[in-house]
């Protein structure tokens, strides 16, 4: 299962990570443009973090080599990510059929028992097939959850 968190958080935060950076390098473009208000004085304040960082942003080939190696490597989380889920899923699916297989037995076993009163009969049943529903339930949140992940990753 942390696997599964690692890759899920992966895809997200690696496709809006490109929109931070590229966020983050224009502010820096914006303050490094404001060195040149120092006039003759600019030298003692450089090289610093923001010189730095413009100097190797001023460089597009590095630039567009690193945003597109980040896309490559969220496509390859997404696709790895999408695998891994869906080889789980049908486990999940066989557990639903398990359950449903169980509930029938019991419900048999309930309604042959002639020591059980009938409305204590009728409340068991109802319980086990509302416990069934919220089971089913949370296979239909799973595929929803399962749904906005192939969305958001591939």
């Amino acid at each position: 299962m942390r696997g599964l968190k690692f890759f899920f958080l992966s895809g997200i935060l690696g496709s809006s990570f490109a929109l931070r950076l590229s966020h983050f390098l224009s502010l820096n473009n914006r303050i490094y443009e404001q060195y040149d208000k120092l006039g003759d004085s600019k030298q003692y304040f450089e090289p610093n973090l923001f010189s730095t960082i413009h100097d190797i942003n001023k460089s597009p080939n590095i630039y567009q080599e690193f945003l597109d190696n980040i896309e490559i490597l969220n496509q390859n989380i997404g696709k790895e990510t999408v695998k891994f889920v869906s080889s789980a899923l049908p486990h999940v699916d066989q557990i639903g059929h398990q359950i449903l297989h169980a509930n029938n037995i019991y419900i048999n076993d309930i309604l042959n028992n002639p020591s059980i009163p009938h409305d204590i009969q009728k409340k068991l049943i109802l319980i086990s097939i509302k416990l069934a529903q919220y089971g089913d339930d949370m296979g239909s949140e799973l595929l929803k959850l399962y749904y906005s992940l192939v969305e958001n990753s591939l």
